[in-house]
């Protein structure tokens, strides 16, 4: 689930990224995922690059795939929330909650 990022395909003007990911109502963009790059060489030439912007959590993580590196990102942002206090909570049952087996 990637459900607190906005994730967006990238828009032409950042070199070789694939998605960008938003926050709240930041409009700029706290993840990207970038395309494997084996014309470049290094030492994970065909693996995809998550980028995060963080408040004092720069990093990178790398992937098989734009989808395992969301669920990534999902997790860095709750680790960054739990570090300033902040929770998620779960959404409210809906009718018919299977959770509980009655209806709100």
């Amino acid at each position: 689930m990637t459900g607190r990022i906005r994730w967006t395909g990238a828009d032409g003007t950042r070199e070789f990224a694939t998605f960008l990911g938003y926050t709240g109502t930041l409009d700029v963009p706290q993840f990207t995922i970038y395309a494997p790059d084996e014309a470049t060489g290094g030492e994970h030439p065909e693996e995809w690059l998550l980028a995060s912007r963080l408040p004092g959590q720069d990093y990178v993580s790398y992937g098989d795939g734009p989808e395992p590196l969301k669920a990534c990102a999902e997790e860095r942002l709750e680790e960054f929330a739990a570090s300033i206090g902040a929770i998620f909570l779960e959404p409210p049952p809906t009718r018919d909650s299977p959770a509980t087996g009655e209806a709100t």
